[in-house]
This record gives C-alpha cells, sequence and structure tokens, in this order.
C-alpha cells in the first residue's frame, strides 16, 4: 500500500509530485496495480538493462543470457528467480551477482510501475528499476530508511521530486510520479523515466576523449537543460560527466538535482552541515567559498570543465581535493589545446568563458553558451541541431564488465549444479565477538561483499574512521560515504577492491586505482590501502592458499578492533590460527567458526567435526586462552 499525491497536469501517469507534509493524501492502489503482465521477453529486457547498467557483462553477451533464460521457459519474475538460482548455464559467481541485483523491496508496486530489480545503492537510498504491463521502464527511487527522521534529507528527496516533475526539456530527465510508501514505513518515494544507455564519464574513460563535435553536442544540450532549470529559478550545484547520461539515440540528459537551490529571493537554504556540496573537479570559485547566492553561471563553469574532461580526458585541474580548488579559486585557466591541439579556437574560447574567475565574465544564460556551441558546430560544418554520435557503442558507456563471457556457459555441464553458501540473515549475519579482558573486538560479517565508508548507516558495512573521532575528524572527513568494495573475484579465487568513484580515491602501493575497476588483491600476505591525507587500512586474506574471507584492519589505530568478510570457517586463537590473538598452539585452545543458514555457528577445535552450536546473542564463547561474549552488531558500533 501506499499514499500518492493528487494526480497533477504534468504527469501521464495520474501521478504528481509529492504532497506537503499537511496535505491530505489517498491510501490505496487500484487493484489493477496490484501485479505486472508483460512478456517473457519485456521481462528479459528489463533484466538486459540492470545487467548493463550493474556492468555484469559486456553487452555484446547479454543476449545470450536472454535466449539461454527463453529457451528455459522463463515467463515471470518468480520463475526467473529460480531460473538463475539452477541453471548449470552460469557461474557461481554470476548466479550470486544476478541474485542480488533480481532482489526486490517487501512493496513492488509504485503507482502502476512494479519493481525488477535493484539498479544502485544511491547517496539517500535505494534506485530500482521498476516496468508497467506495457513493459515501459521507469527508476524509482526509496529513501533510506535511516534517513526518515532527519529533516534535511527528506526535504531534499521531496524537492528532488517537485523539481524534476516540473521539466519539459528533452534534455532533462523528468519525475513521472512520487509518493509516500506505507508498506515501507512510510519512505518516500520517487518515480523518473528510464534512460536506456550509460554516463558521459564512462564514455570518456572509454574513449580517452570524445571529438570536438561531440563535445560541443553535449555542451549545447546540457547548456539548454540549465537554460530551463534557470528559468525555473533553479541551481544543480552538482554538474559533473556522472551526471549527464548518454541516450542510446546520442543525446545528454541531464539527471540528479538533489543537490539543486533555488535562486529565488525567498528561498530557503539547505546545505548538509560541515560539508561542502558537489564534486571538486567541477565547482565554481563562488561554490568553493560557499557563497549563498549561486546562479546558472556556477553551473555553466562546471559545464565548461566538463567540456575540457571531454576533450582532454582528465578535468582541468589535478591533484588531492585541496589543490584543486586552490586552483579554481585562483589557478590560471588551462589551456585546452595544449592538451589537444585538434581544438578550434572557438571551442577553446568557450571553454574559458564558462570557466572565468569572475561569473560576471561568463555566459550569462544557458541559452547563450547553447548558441556559442551551436555556431562552433556550424563553422565545422555542422548543422546544430544534429545530435547524432558517430559510433557510438553501448559498452563505451558502461564500466568495465565484472565478469567475462566464460561466465555463460551454453554447452555441455563444465560445472557441477550450483552450491551456494548459506548465509545468516540480518541481524544474524554480523556477529560481534568482544574480549573485556584485552579489548579484543572482531566484527564477522558474513555477506558477498562489503561496502566501506564513512556514512554510518546502510548500505554502508563498515564505517572505517580513526578514533578518538575529535582528534582525527579532518581526516575522516576526506573518506567518502560509500568509498570502495571488497568482494569474491568472479574465478572464486581470491579477492578485489573497487573504488566506488570516490572523492579522494585509493592508493595500493603508491598507485591509485582507477574508480569502478574491480582491482585484484594478492591471495598471500597482508596488503596496505591507502585513502590519500586519510587513513591507512590494511586487508589480509583468510583460508589458505585460495582465501574464502578477508581481514580488514588499522594497524595504526585502534589495530585490537578488526572486521572479517567472512564466507567460510575461519580459526582463531594460536599461531596456526587465520586470526592469531595469543602464541599458545594447543589444538584445544582454539574457536572455529563458519556462517550457516541459521546464523553463526562455533565449536572448539578438536572437538567432533559434527558438534557445531548456534551462536545466540548471549553466547559466551571459552577455551583454556580465550573468552568471548557475543552480540549481532550494528552500526552503532561506530560511534
Amino acid at each position: 500500500m501506499q499514499a500518492l499525491s493528487r494526480p497533477g497536469p504534468q504527469s501521464r501517469l495520474g501521478l504528481a509530485p509529492v504532497a506537503p507534509q499537511n496535505e491530505h493524501t489517498h491510501h490505496g492502489i487500484p487493484s489493477a496495480w496490484s501485479s505486472m503482465t508483460v512478456s517473457p521477453e519485456a521481462l528479459l529486457r528489463a533484466l538486459a538493462e540492470i545487467i548493463n547498467k550493474r556492468a555484469l557483462l559486456d553487452p555484446d553477451q547479454v543476449p545470450r543470457l536472454v535466449k539461454l533464460a527463453l529457451q528455459a521457459g522463463v515467463h515471470d519474475s518468480e520463475s526467473l528467480k529460480q531460473w538463475v538460482s539452477s541453471t548449470p548455464k552460469i557461474t557461481n559467481e554470476l548466479r550470486s551477482e544476478l541474485l542480488g541485483v533480481l532482489r526486490t523491496p517487501r512493496q513492488r508496486c509504485f503507482g502502476p510501475f512494479t519493481i525488477v530489480g535493484h539498479l544502485a545503492d544511491g547517496g539517500m537510498g535505494d534506485v530500482w528499476l521498476a516496468m508497467d504491463d506495457e513493459g515501459a521502464l521507469a527508476v524509482v527511487k526509496t529513501l533510506l530508511p535511516d534517513l526518515h527522521n532527519d529533516d534535511e534529507f527528506v526535504h531534499r528527496f521531496r524537492r528532488e521530486a517537485q523539481i524534476t516533475s516540473g521539466f519539459t526539456s528533452p534534455f532533462l530527465v523528468r519525475c513521472l510520479g512520487s509518493g509516500t510508501s506505507t508498506e515501507l514505513d512510510s519512505s518516500l518515494f520517487i518515480i523518473l523515466e528510464y534512460v536506456s544507455g550509460g554516463d558521459l564519464h564512462n564514455l570518456i574513460c572509454a574513449r580517452e576523449r570524445i571529438g570536438e563535435l561531440e563535445a560541443l553536442r553535449i555542451g549545447r544540450q546540457v547548456a539548454l537543460a540549465l537554460d530551463e532549470a534557470d528559468k525555473l529559478h533553479l541551481v544543480h550545484r552538482d554538474i559533473k560527466p556522472e551526471n549527464i547520461l548518454i541516450t542510446s539515440k546520442g543525446d545528454a540528459k541531464l539527471v540528479d538535482f538533489g543537490l539543486a537551490r533555488t535562486t529565488k529571493a525567498d528561498r530557503t537554504v539547505l546545505t548538509l552541515a560541515g560539508s561542502t556540496l558537489g564534486t571538486p573537479d567541477y565547482m565554481s570559485p563562488e561554490q568553493i567559498y560557499g557563497d549563498a547566492d549561486l546562479d546558472i553561471r556556477s553551473d555553466l563553469y562546471a559545464l565548461g570543465c566538463v567540456l575540457f574532461f571531454c576533450l582532454a580526458g582528465h578535468p582541468p585541474y589535478e591533484g588531492d581535493s585541496i589543490d584543486i580548488m586552490k586552483n579554481h579559486l585562483s589557478g590560471n585557466i588551462p589551456n585546452i589545446r595544449s592538451y589537444n591541439s585538434a581544438v578550434s579556437k572557438q571551442t577553446r574560447a568557450i571553454i574559458e568563458r564558462c570557466m572565468a574567475k569572475k561569473r560576471d565574465d561568463r555566459f550569462s544564460t544557458g541559452f547563450e553558451m547553447a548558441e556559442a556551441c551551436g555556431a562552433a558546430m556550424e563553422r565545422k560544418g555542422t548543422q546544430r541541431f544534429d545530435t547524432t554520435m558517430r559510433g557510438i557503442k553501448l559498452s563505451d558507456m558502461l564500466p568495465k564488465p565484472q565478469f567475462s563471457s566464460d561466465s555463460i556457459i551454453e554447452l555441455g555441464e563444465a560445472i557441477p549444479p550450483p552450491v551456494i553458501p548459506p548465509m545468516p540473515q540480518a541481524p544474524y549475519h554480523w556477529l560481534l565477538l568482544q574480549d573485556q579482558r584485552s579489548g579484543l573486538a572482531i566484527h564477522l560479517i558474513a555477506k558477498t561483499s562489503i561496502l566501506i565508508g564513512k556514512l554510518r548507516a546502510s548500505p554502508v558495512d563498515v564505517c572505517l574512521r580513526y578514533y578518538p573521532k575529535e582528534q582525527y575528524a579532518e581526516l575522516n572527513n576526506r573518506v567518502s560515504r560509500q568509498h570502495c568494495e571488497l568482494r569474491r573475484h568472479e574465478s572464486g579465487s581470491g579477492f578485489v577492491i573497487t573504488d566506488c568513484g570516490s572523492t579522494n580515491g585509493l592508493l595500493i602501493g603508491g598507485t591509485r586505482i582507477p574508480a569502478h575497476t574491480p582491482w585484484p588483491l594478492p591471495e598471500q600476505g597482508a596488503l596496505r590501502v591507502q585513502i590519500p591525507k586519510s587513513l591507512t587500512f590494511s586487508l589480509r586474506g583468510l583460508g589458505g592458499i585460495q582465501p574464502h574471507s578477508l581481514l580488514i584492519s588499522r594497524p595504526d589505530n585502534h589495530p585490537q578492533v578488526s572486521y572479517v568478510l567472512a564466507q567460510g570457517e575461519i580459526s582463531i586463537g594460536g599461531e596456526d590460527c587465520e586470526l592469531r590473538i595469543h602464541d599458545g598452539n594447543s589444538e584445544d585452545d582454539a574457536l572455529l567458526l563458519r556462517p550457516g543458514a541459521a546464523g553463526w555457528e562455533w565449536r572448539k577445535r578438536g572437538e567432533d567435526a559434527n558438534q557445531w552450536r548456534l551462536v545466540n546473542e548471549d553466547s559466551v564463547l571459552k577455551t583454556a586462552s580465550l573468552n568471548f561474549s557475543c552480540r549481532w552488531g550494528n552500526h552503532d558500533d561506530f560511534a
């Protein structure tokens, strides 16, 4: 059940933006919306979109998977999940990922749309792909439960729905409806139009740079999008390549107005306490200073930086966040022709006018910049209304796929029937062992992956910070809300770490690893990972030559607290144990723990292999040298 706002003239679906909090809303969903009846082909097309957006497979390989599912008789969501769970035609690693993206919230229907699967973890909530009875796709964003009582985030979420519902430009992603769910603890949701394709950031990373005409087309279209936003008295405040989607036809669409601010004189200033909003690579000087009277010229500055990125393959200024912001404030505007000599003087002038330090020296409107881009296009012999991006491939607009073509097995039984290891459900997946005498604390987290960041709430699993927080506040603030992810390698051997597009990145062995690209970890020995000008943590595989679990620790700060991404049996005790906490080597002075379907299980080493006991929240695990109390972990442990 959900509460939907009253229909408005902008909504083709009979939905409208979220109503003000004091406005009456109607509860209930018409029975015609309670289930989805679409063809198997339409359902599998939606699955293909999720696979592409999540970069699980190369887009050229997705039709193979769809063909196998159709041949197996998949006809609805449940039969799809059953087929993924049991088919021998895919590897277990791909199977695990597919089951993860096919998860759905407790409430599946939002207006005429039914959730098909999980697209992403957003900054404020989950992002889902949904479909109506006619096979039309839409995006549903739901607010994180932990933010329901945060007035600032709730207001920001509501404003995004109200803002995007008024858009008419073909270069803006529009809100189709919004409301309040009564089945998801009164969670707010937004329904947005779906854009097939990828984003500009991935396109540039794949091609290194794009041609001048292509960059001008994108610049013109985004400038027109900003012109409409300006007429609605809005400034975006987070223009960057990741927020510019490229459709399959090559058109640009500007998204994510979650940080947008009104430019009206009677505006209510909305910020996050103690933080700078925006992305340093593309922030205008006045935005860095925190000026309250930002206008479209700040967004046009950022768009000039985006054009530079398109043509050079990197942002105008590089370095850590502080150095980048200093250059935006007082550094010389870099000459794009020094990085790409093929760029015309006219396009160089457009970029440099956008990036003028004084906003009075920039374009005054989005339309004015769009006209300049159009004139530059015509000077190169192309009409300004030509939006064709030639030679573009879907794979160019998506991150590097996680799995190779070998993950789909069309012939024979090259792998045995899948055996999915049982994993306990929340809260029993997170076991905290504590030794009051030594202060030792071990967080055992039974999951397929762990998300690390500074957010002390889901979807982050480990809130990584130095203690005491007050002493290390500056270092801790350089950790992104969702900084990096650890997961098993697709081969099943070892683990990979992925930078989730963090602001300051990750250094491994002094090398900055590329964002959104799984980076293999060594199977033996410890590895130090550094967040530049922030904290350092250590990773070590557990489980022998081919590790099945991963230890996360901070050797330089509170080394007595550690975290384990656990996917197998773990020994705790003396020198021959995976987690060594004393110097003994007694056969019966060690603990064995493993995750199971019902929760964590334990026994002493040396006991009969069938004597596994279920861990309860009040269990005490003892040996001659060990004495651990147990309880289920939660995000309050990171306070």
